[in-house]
């Protein structure tokens, strides 16, 4: 069979581009394999776009089947007609891709961009990128490891990644390592790719004659990655993550590692002033995000010890561009962390875990709060289906997920009155499709023991349900992918 399928779902794109109306898949005449003939296929019209021209070769004894593929771009007002050779590929395992790389979103400053951040509150996303030097691969395979966390980040060689072989990978990663393919990110909810853009020139997937994909990965942890083609055959062999490749334009580069960490800055009712900016303009905490450069670091903001000022040099009394005005208790003078140990501004940060700091100095009164102890308990989080039975919750490290028939689901959220460490004055809860679309979203002030939820028709699918407690700076995420079935 042949068709023409969309880059991202797999699925028949049909002759109005979008997966409605007349599909294009055909019976098509048998190949005449590595000669000058081929498949003959045609349409006699099909929506203009970029989309996956696959032949399908099905054995009924082995229920066995290959693969040949290509990315078309169809034309505006272009009937579709073509001859195909295809090479012998049954049997023949896919060619390794090349190129394998990744990158980051980043401002011109050289931070992560921060509209690329927040919506995702303890994540990031790495974009990967590699070249497809093969036609007949079924799908992609990446595995990406966790490096081990260290309480002192030089016990892992950073080093050794680039010499990374099968054998020294098994060693090194014994544990850690989840592989992601098209099979997984489609069919079950273990998968994370996000940004489904299949009218994108490079959309994110995993699917044949794919040539990029995002992952969510958490802040303050440290990843590498291998990727290798997939068929009925068996896979290629394995291409190992080149952290020195150059980045596109508009993305940087990652450290010694794919990882990128957050510093907040909690000013605890002082204002940080820019660059002789007015006063209408400060800001009560600052959020930055970086990747790891165990060399150099980052540098810690400097607190002046002038209060802000509308006269002398940049508009700030001590000539100083960077000020922080506390209120009327005195100016803070300087940082501590969680652990409350100080941190000057001649400190550079060479670690890749988040790191909270707090204002200190003067007379004020600080207290050091950290951000863990206000996490959401799974406990308190319950999804009940159209009949109201309760759906199962699978809480564990790296992921949340849950599993409900189509229809009316409902979301819902009970602080118990025995918490009482858990402040949070506010909480959102968000239904989103996988493609970013907010199915529903509501804001609540939290009461004890009173329950909070949303909830709306759902059809089958795949979506994010997010539950966003904030309490004055601290904010807390807990986040469940719910599949939705038929």
């Amino acid at each position: 069979k042949a068709g023409i399928y969309d880059r991202v779902s797999g699925e028949d794109a049909s002759i109005a581009g979008d997966g409605s109306g007349t599909a294009t898949e055909k019976t098509v005449s048998s190949a005449s394999f590595g000669e000058s003939t081929g498949v003959s296929y045609s349409l006699d019209a099909m929506a203009p776009g970029t989309y996956l021209f696959k032949v399908t070769l099905a054995n009924s004894s082995t229920n066995k089947k290959y693969y040949w593929s290509d990315i078309i771009r169809v034309l505006p007002g272009k009937a579709l007609t073509q001859d195909v050779t295809i090479p012998n590929i049954i049997g023949t395992a896919p060619t390794a891709p090349t190129d394998f790389y990744a990158q980051y979103k980043s401002t011109a400053a050289g931070t992560a961009e921060l509209a690329d951040m927040s919506q995702y509150l303890d994540c990031f996303v790495a974009d990967f990128k590699w070249t497809d030097n093969s036609n007949n691969e079924e799908y992609f395979e990446i595995d990406i490891a966790e490096i081990p966390e260290d309480t002192d980040s030089s016990l892992f060689d950073e080093s050794l990644l680039a010499s990374l072989t099968d054998t020294t990978w098994t060693s090194t990663f014994s544990s850690g390592v989840t592989t992601y393919d098209a099979k997984k990110f489609w069919t079950t909810t273990e998968g994370n790719v996000i940004r489904y853009e299949s009218n994108s020139s490079n959309p994110s997937s995993l699917l044949s004659g794919s040539e990029h994909a995002e992952f969510l990965l958490s802040l303050g942890k440290r990843y590498f990655a291998r990727i290798r083609s997939v068929n009925a055959a068996g896979a290629s062999s394995y291409e190992y993550l080149d952290l020195s490749h150059t980045a596109d334009s508009g993305y940087l580069n990652f450290g010694a590692t794919v990882n990128l960490f957050r510093i907040s800055y909690d000013l605890k009712g002082g204002k940080y002033y820019k660059d002789g900016s007015s006063s209408t303009s400060g800001v009560s905490s600052i959020r930055e995000y970086y990747t790891r450069n165990s060399t150099a670091g980052v540098s810690i903001i400097n607190i002046s010890n002038g209060a802000y000022s509308s006269f002398g040099t940049n508009n700030c009394g001590n000539a100083n561009p960077t000020v922080v005005n506390a209120n009327s208790d005195g100016i803070y003078t300087g940082w501590q962390d969680e652990d409350k140990k100080t941190v000057d501004a001649s400190t550079t940060y060479k670690g890749y875990k988040n790191l909270n700091l707090f204002a200190v100095g003067g007379s004020a009164s600080v207290t050091i709060v950290n951000a863990n102890d206000y996490a959401i308990n799974a406990g308190w989080v319950s999804i009940t289906d159209k009949d109201s039975n309760d759906v199962t919750i699978t809480n564990n490290a790296t992921n949340n997920a849950a599993t409900a028939a189509a229809g009316n689901t409902t979301v819902s959220f009970t602080l118990p009155s025995g918490s009482d460490t858990w402040v949070y004055k506010s909480l959102e809860i968000e239904i989103k499709r996988n493609d970013g679309t907010s199915v529903v979203r509501k804001s609540f002030n939290i009461t004890r023991d009173k329950a909070v939820s949303v909830s709306d028709y759902l059809s089958s699918g795949i979506y994010q349900v997010s539950l966003v407690g904030t309490y004055g700076n601290i904010t807390n995420s807990f986040v469940i992918t719910l599949t939705v079935t038929n």
